[in-house]
């Protein structure tokens, strides 16, 4: 199964290299966006640019 990572770019508590290590364990399609102004809770903080990404046709 495909994967998408996303991760917010002032995230305070995961940091960008534990994000991107993730694709170690991933053994599929992967893919890793950053949405640089927002930070831990990307529902609240991007909203908008978070709900596209959760569709099965992404």
């Amino acid at each position: 199964m495909s994967t998408l990572y996303v991760w917010g770019g002032q995230d305070t508590k995961l940091v960008r290299t534990a994000a991107t290590n993730a694709a170690e364990f991933v053994d599929a399609a992967y893919r890793f966006e950053v949405f640089e102004v927002a930070g831990h809770c990307l529902p609240d903080d991007a909203a908008d640019r978070v709900h596209p990404h959760l569709s099965a046709d992404s």
